[in-house]
């Protein structure tokens, strides 16, 4: 997999890539409990496709974890997913432990993006009882989604990847 660029954006005197990342936060309220849903991913390219590399996806509640991540290999974890409306303004963040790493503010303008495919790329594998390795080789997943936002409005914010001390995946 590639580190793929915007057009216009290429290597930087250091040789670094200057490449764009996606943040995806959403709730959707369901009878007992909301879902809460969020991705943190990088521009990324194989085998000629451009998609998406998830490094992490939280989930709120757990029962949200196994679909994508045993079918898939999606990096979905459990944390905290908060989506907040007041009138025109949004704050939305993502959290793992307490500790927030992405937060996005900013006010509902425009439209919502047109419905889009859009392809994300994931590693599945499965570890080794023993602890030695995999059971089985690594495999790369394309996942080709329809893309589709509701209820239609949109926010434009930066945003903001906050540093940690600690790892938090």
């Amino acid at each position: 997999m590639q580190p793929r660029c915007p057009p216009g954006v290429g290597r930087s005197t250091e040789g670094r890539y200057g490449c764009g990342t996606r943040t995806v936060l959403s709730r959707v309220d369901l009878p007992g409990h909301p879902l809460g849903a969020g991705s943190f991913a990088v521009d990324a390219s194989h085998a000629g496709v451009d998609g998406w590399y998830p490094f992490v996806m939280p989930m709120t509640p757990s029962g949200a974890l196994i679909g994508g991540r045993e079918v898939f290999g999606e990096p979905k974890k459990l944390g905290e997913v908060t989506v907040e409306r007041d009138g025109l303004v949004v704050h939305a963040s993502l959290a793992r432990h307490d500790i927030a790493f992405v937060e996005v503010r900013g006010a509902v303008s425009g439209h919502p993006p047109e419905p889009s495919r859009r392809t994300d790329f994931y590693l599945k594998f499965l570890p080794a009882v023993d602890g030695s390795g995999f059971d089985v080789d690594t495999v790369q997943v394309h996942c080709l989604r329809n893309w589709l936002t509701e209820p239609p409005a949109a926010a434009t914010s930066p945003a903001f990847a906050r540093g940690a001390s600690v790892r938090v995946w």
